[in-house]
């Protein structure tokens, strides 16, 4: 975990990024995609919360899981067609 130190030491930084995911309302969401909500919160958000508890806990095993849910997220977004996402405002 040492090839992370901004990461692993900054616990302030990893709950910023956790709670502004959290913060992102998934109706406003889904008037963009209906799978969007379920694929960020199931996925994204979860991989936030896995590295925060994986660096926090310095648990390897964490911070891969949140890697493989990152992956799946990415992977889902590029299976879409821009024309799948409504613009947002």
């Amino acid at each position: 975990l040492s090839h992370f130190p901004l990461i692993t030491n900054n616990l302030h930084l990893r709950d910023t990024l956790y709670l502004a995911a959290n913060a992102i309302d998934l109706d406003y969401l889904s008037a963009s995609n209906s799978e969007l909500p379920v694929m960020y919160s199931r996925y994204f958000v979860e991989a936030l919360s896995l590295w925060n508890e994986g660096f926090s806990s310095k648990s390897p095993e964490k911070i891969a899981e949140g890697i493989f849910n990152y992956n799946e997220f990415l992977l889902w977004m590029q299976s879409q067609d821009r024309s799948d996402f409504k613009p947002l405002r």
